[in-house]
């Protein structure tokens, strides 16, 4: 935890957030390790010539607010990936800023020893809490339904799971960013669902009771596609009230049995139930004649 701010402070939020990401199993290649360089130099007043100077690595606060220069520095072991300076002078000369990336670049190789002695390579599987970031694909047809009128429905679907969703092209291809594992399948399992909301002859989805009715049940689908389960489509058993079976808001597997040209679809439950045995009249449980096979032999 940081709780002042100068170079050492600054440097150590961006060596402890590569060893972060490494250990959330994000997959960068190598450390970033990173050291601040101050400088205190005496110049002649007159020509402005340096009479002598000091370079310190890794400055606290008092070296900074006193120093001549904060010298944030950067980078792998390779090369650097980041620099900034503050310098009070005018100027500064050019060898010193070279012995200082020198000296940095030294300095830079031990902190990053010691980085990797904690977590020398990115972790197999992402952490639960690490953000996700992978691409979906819909139907093209569908993707006005993925936006609904105004963004309504992509707008709900990023304020519920908290992830962003992008359409890259024409073509339905998705782009999902996620806060963390739960927020990223959250919104996948949503895209995967509208994917499969299209509703043909034989397709089964699971359906939302919209309103119960005398003679059945108002059901829609991901999809937005609404249709009537008559009450004889309930169970192969005979059904009074659709209101002792379902109520509004219940989940519903159901298989879509008939579809018009106009798109009114007919559910079916009992299309996905089991066929009942045939049950024999009383009193029949067992054949009244028993038939003899005829031998071949004869």
């Amino acid at each position: 935890e940081t709780l002042e701010s100068n170079g050492s402070s600054s440097m150590a939020a961006v060596c402890s957030g590569s060893m972060a990401l490494m250990d959330a199993g994000v997959p960068i290649t190598e450390h970033v390790g990173a050291i601040s360089i101050g400088l205190i130099m005496d110049e002649d007043e007159d020509s402005g010539e340096v009479k002598r100077y000091a370079l310190m690595d890794d400055i606290m606060g008092l070296e900074d607010v006193l120093g001549d220069m904060d010298f944030k520095i950067a980078g792998t072991r390779s090369g650097v990936t980041g620099i900034q300076l503050d310098c009070k002078p005018e100027g500064i000369p050019l060898d010193i800023l070279i012995e200082a990336m020198e000296r940095a670049s030294e300095a830079r190789q031990r902190v990053i020893d010691v980085m990797e002695r904690a977590v020398s390579s990115p972790k197999k599987e992402l952490k639960d809490s690490a953000p996700r970031f992978g691409r979906a694909s819909i139907p093209p047809s569908l993707i006005g339904k993925l936006i609904g009128p105004q963004g309504s429905n992509i707008k709900a679907l990023e304020k519920d799971t908290g992830a962003k969703v992008s359409i890259i092209n024409d073509d339905g291809e998705l782009a999902v960013f996620g806060q963390n594992k739960a927020s990223y399948d959250a919104a996948i399992a949503h895209i995967e669902a509208l994917a499969g909301s299209i509703v043909e002859v034989g397709s089964t989805h699971v359906t939302t009771v919209k309103e119960v009715l005398a003679f059945g049940a108002i059901l829609i689908s991901p999809g937005g596609d609404e249709g009537l389960m008559h009450v004889s489509e309930f169970a192969h058993e005979r059904t009074e009230n659709a209101s002792d079976v379902y109520k509004v808001g219940d989940q519903v597997e159901v298989k879509c049995v008939a579809k018009d040209a106009r798109g009114s679809v007919k559910w079916s439950r009992k299309a996905l139930l089991p066929k009942p045995a045939a049950a024999r009249p009383p009193g029949r449980e067992k054949p009244r004649f028993a038939v003899a096979k005829k031998n071949n032999d004869e």
